[in-house]
């Protein structure tokens, strides 16, 4: 694989050094994917026409119109990985899009299963007749609330201000 003899023990290494071999080992997953996914693409077309043929699945316009995803992305320290993620779509340096590809998903899928939970938490909450939103609150207190798609903070405190008393 052409990896370096440093590389079989990680844990004598910190920082930048292990996020350089962090890129290598990357490096190397892609390569392999980007050489074996024209075939596992052909592969599972074959076995979709085999199962259409058979009638095991209903036939479509759209049955090719399917791709083989990349691997989801090997990562040293997973919680600076997304923070950093989540800071370049902030700043418009990347999509959103992109950090669930490289993460192992497609925006489709984190947007499904995000309103798949939406809809399961709102027909718990009236079952048991409680607030939807006191079911899986991921705001930190006193930081408004968390919008999960990018990250973002939005300040939702309506009170009123106090009023301070005159000082003697």
């Amino acid at each position: 694989m052409g990896w370096r003899a440093e590389m079989l023990d990680l844990s004598n290494l910190a920082g930048a050094a292990t996020r350089g071999f962090q890129d290598i080992i990357n490096t190397t997953i892609y390569a392999e994917y980007n050489a074996m996914r024209p075939y596992v693409i052909r592969a599972r077309q074959y076995q979709i026409a085999k199962h259409i043929q058979r009638g095991d699945i209903k036939a479509s316009d759209e049955w090719m119109k399917w791709d083989c995803p990349p691997p989801p992305e090997f990562t040293v320290d997973p919680g600076r990985s997304i923070k950093s993620d989540l800071d370049a779509v902030r700043a418009g340096a990347e999509s959103i899009s992109a950090v669930h590809r490289r993460w192992g998903n497609t925006t489709k899928q984190v947007y499904t299963d995000a309103a798949k939970a939406e809809l399961l938490r709102q027909k718990i909450a009236k079952k048991y007749g409680v607030d939807p939103d006191r079911l899986g609150n991921l705001t930190v207190p006193g930081q408004g609330e968390t919008n999960a798609a990018v990250g973002t903070k939005e300040e939702t405190d309506n009170r009123k201000p106090e009023k301070k008393e005159p000082e003697n």
